[in-house]
């Protein structure tokens, strides 16, 4: 069970700033195994530059990630991202550099060269029908645990129009593969389905070009925990 909210605000043409709040929450049993994932929750901050067919900014932002036997990872991100536009098609990347470690000041999690490298690529069928692909990559040194940690998630979702009102329908199917150098490797695959509301956009591909259409990866989170 998850959920996140983004506003945008315009300072002129070119200028925009952006806040996004994220959280997910999965149910877990009494026998799993402690580096078990089970949930997250994190906010990010974006400043962009548009220009003619896109645009380009920085963001930074802060989250905490928990593992089954209560064990805590907190952290924060900043990077650089950007978007381009082709008439029905959207792309666009983050680079983010990564500094995600356990509440105890330990040097648990992804705390020496992290990074993570997405992008997100968009078809509008419609105004308000849109099928995504989204893939990630994380990279990590888990200083206290001497090993390395590396995730790949892609995720596959299609996004329609429900009423009159600007009320949407979106199925995802999420795959996720997380690997340490310790042999140790975890693989996922999530089906969720996902009702959205847009406040000041007309449709899908309207705040695609000019609205909330950047937002936070929970691949960072879900990579630490591991």
């Amino acid at each position: 069970v998850g959920g996140n909210a983004s506003a945008l605000v315009h300072f002129s043409d070119a200028w925009s700033a952006q806040a996004d709040l994220l959280a997910e929450q999965v149910v877990i049993g009494d026998d799993v195994d402690d580096n078990q994932y089970a949930g997250h929750q994190g906010m990010t901050a974006h400043v962009m530059r548009r220009f003619g067919s896109g645009q380009v900014g920085v963001f930074a932002g802060y989250g905490e990630g928990t593992a089954a036997r209560d064990q805590f990872y907190a952290g924060s991100w900043y990077g650089i991202e950007g978007q381009l536009w082709f008439d029905d098609i959207t792309v666009g990347g983050q680079l983010a550099v990564l500094d995600i470690g356990d509440h105890w000041g330990n040097n648990w999690g992804l705390v020496n060269d992290a990074y993570m490298l997405r992008g997100v690529g968009r078809y509008f069928f419609t105004n308000d029908v849109m099928a995504q692909i989204d893939i990630a990559g994380v990279q990590g040194d888990d200083f206290f645990a001497a090993k390395n940690v590396t995730a790949r998630e892609w995720a596959l979702s299609l996004q329609a129009r429900l009423a009159d009102a600007p009320i949407y329908g979106g199925i995802t199917y999420r795959d996720g593969e997380y690997d340490d150098s310790d042999g140790t490797t975890a693989d996922i695959g999530e089906l969720t389905v996902s009702l959205t509301f847009l406040f000041g956009s007309t449709s899908l591909k309207d705040n695609d070009r000019n609205g909330t259409s950047l937002d936070t990866s929970g691949a960072p989170l879900r990579t630490a925990a591991f």
